[in-house]
């Protein structure tokens, strides 16, 4: 793949970050992980822009605190309308609300752009999403 292509994440909970890193890292990706809005937004601000982006959908606002609910979807569109040319992409399940709202949440942010990863991803769509 040549040189290193960074990929800038927001993932609480190590039980999905932690492989996602891992198939970043078998992907030859280099990876960035936050676990909240405000680490991802103070890193997404440091760094030159990043090869692609996968947001974690309901994270807490700042380390330790409770999750809140879209936040991922959010910060990615916002981030598609300023920046189209970078693949973000939306890694979330379920958060609870009822399936209707969940699937209206998926639709609205495809239509901006961003790809929705279901949790847990497998290998070859995570590639697929950062070969496309």
């Amino acid at each position: 793949m040549g040189e290193s292509k960074l990929v800038l994440v927001m993932e609480d909970l190590e039980m999905y970050g932690l492989p996602l890193k891992e198939q970043l890292d078998h992907l030859g990706y280099q990876s960035n992980f936050t676990a909240s809005r405000q680490k991802f937004l103070h890193s997404f601000d440091d760094l030159d822009l990043p090869y692609a982006i996968i947001l974690d959908n309901n994270v807490p606002r700042y380390d330790g605190e409770f999750p809140e609910v879209n936040v991922g979807s959010s910060i990615a569109m916002t981030l598609k309308r300023h920046h189209p040319e970078v693949r973000i992409a939306l890694h979330t399940s379920s958060d609870g609300s009822d399936r209707e709202t969940f699937d209206k949440m998926i639709t609205e942010v495809k239509l901006k752009g961003v790809i929705y990863l279901p949790k847990p991803v497998s290998t070859e769509i995570l590639k697929e999403f950062l070969e496309r």
